[in-house]
């Protein structure tokens, strides 16, 4: 399994280029080797609800990926019927793309409902080599270095994905290095904008994690004079606002359905992160809603 200590070394690094932009990456380093350290000493306390914050936004950034691919192939995931149809043994969809798709959705769903319960994993020796191997200087710029991290994890989540389900198709490996058009609105979608998307939604709602990002890994650093952590902040809410403003929107609309249905709620609950991570339109959401209660 992808090492969630790699993963949130790639992700947040990443973040921090953000912030520093076109200036040296020199710059990068003297930052990253205080968050490096921090990382490596935080501990279980610390890093297990880091752990599960970032796997979470690597499932959830996955899901728009499939979700997306599939609906394209004709295949609705958040039609309860539709769902339910093919997940009989004859109703499996014929072709091989489609059926590495299906299956992929299917498990990686059950895994993002147990990451809660998920168990501290110490971060492997291979992990910790990968991340310091970021601590030299490369004579490049700040946003040349960010090209190569989202590169490295890439590879290191398809790796992970061909050796659970298979080889993956060659369009989602396409969607996944660039990018891919989402149909209902046709905007321009990247997978790892979508990690760092989901990761600072985590970040703004749950505090936990924000007091593990911003009193332990980033407290005290500054760049040119300004404390990094609230650079940091007002860099992802402006690089994420549209992605960020339909997880509130889509928090707030699951909050007033949790009010005006109690008892149905339980069924929405078990499903919350499935369903935000598949970014539905309002119009759409508001059918996955009512769907589920009739249910």
């Amino acid at each position: 399994m992808l090492d969630w200590f790699a993963v949130a070394g790639f992700v947040l690094s990443n973040m921090v280029t953000g912030v520093i932009g076109n200036r040296a990456d020199v710059i990068f380093c003297q930052c990253w080797q205080q968050i490096y350290e921090r990382l490596r000493q935080g501990g279980r306390p610390v890093n297990h609800d880091l752990q599960r914050a970032i796997r979470k936004a690597l499932l959830q950034a996955t899901f728009c990926l499939l979700s997306d691919a599939l609906k394209e192939l004709g295949v609705d995931v958040q039609n309860l019927l539709s769902r339910f149809w093919y997940r009989l043994p004859f109703a499996q969809p014929k072709d091989e793309a489609t059926r590495w798709l299906w299956r992929a959705y299917e498990e990686l769903s059950r895994e993002l409902r147990q990451v809660p319960q998920a168990e501290y994993v110490p971060p492997s020796s291979v992990a910790d080599t990968q991340l310091a191997s970021l601590l030299q200087p490369q004579w490049l710029t700040a946003q040349e270095r960010a090209k190569e991290l989202r590169e490295r994890l890439v590879n290191e989540w398809l790796r992970e994905l061909g050796e659970r389900f298979g080889e993956p198709p060659e369009d989602f490996v396409r969607r996944m290095r660039e990018g891919w058009q989402v149909s209902e609105t046709g905007e321009r979608v990247d997978w790892f904008d979508l990690v760092c998307a989901f990761f600072t939604y985590e970040v703004k709602h749950n505090q936990v994690v924000a007091n593990i990002v911003q009193a332990k890994l980033l407290a005290g650093l500054t760049v040119d004079g300004q404390p990094l952590g609230e650079q940091l902040i007002d860099y992802l809410e402006r690089s994420f606002a549209p992605v960020l403003n339909r997880l509130d929107d889509l928090r707030q609309q699951i909050n007033e359905l949790q009010r005006e249905q109690k008892e149905a709620f339980e069924a929405i609950w078990e499903r919350l992160d499935e369903i935000v991570a598949t970014l539905l339109p309002m119009r759409e959401t508001q059918q996955a809603m009512q769907s589920l209660l009739s249910d």
